[in-house]
């Protein structure tokens, strides 16, 4: 029993680990000042956007205002996000502007034809965590490669990982098949 919930445990710390792995670039991205500041223009931000989405295989990444209303958005020849669209309703949104980076749900967008999950990070004054927050970074990856991310935890030889949503519902898994059916 012991040696059950161990491997339990550090399951869940490997798969903990590989979370933040994946949240931790995000975070730094919303300490940058050049996303933060009026300085510059939407185009230039989204330079500076574009290098990290690429660096980090995100499929686009975009900012807003405080109101949730997306300032910036990725044209990589086709336009991915409406920029009418307004986050402001969102929990993760919420949670951003109150200075918390956390992951979305997984989804699947009609518009990508992809299933994806979203990662939300607040964009600080003058580039300086813990001051105030100007905006919300929000970075958007294939879900299948942060289910391939997850199924590189092994545990044991013949263990697999898997995540479930809050609801059971199965959010990366080896067999991608089993991924939100």
């Amino acid at each position: 029993k012991d040696t059950l919930i161990e491997l339990a445990e550090t399951a869940a710390d490997s798969t903990r680990y590989k979370l933040e792995s994946l949240l931790r670039p995000v975070e730094v991205v919303g300490t940058l000042n050049r996303l933060s500041s009026d300085v510059y223009s939407y185009e230039q931000k989204q330079e500076v956007l574009n290098i990290y989405k690429k660096s980090y295989n995100w499929e686009y990444a975009v900012t807003t205002d405080l109101k949730g209303n997306i300032i910036s958005i990725d044209e990589s020849g086709e336009e991915i996000v409406d920029i009418n669209t307004n986050l402001s309703g969102t929990e993760r949104f919420n949670r951003a502007v109150n200075g918390e980076t956390c992951v979305g749900d997984i989804v699947y967008n009609p518009q990508m034809e992809m299933t994806i999950i979203s990662f939300y990070a607040p964009l600080w004054k003058d580039g300086i965590k813990n001051t105030t927050v100007t905006g919300v970074l929000v970075a958007v990856m294939n879900a299948k490669e942060f289910s391939d991310i997850m199924a590189t935890i092994n545990i044991s030889k013949a263990s697999t990982a898997h995540v479930l949503s809050a609801s059971g519902q199965v959010i990366a898994h080896t067999d991608y098949d089993l991924v939100l059916s």
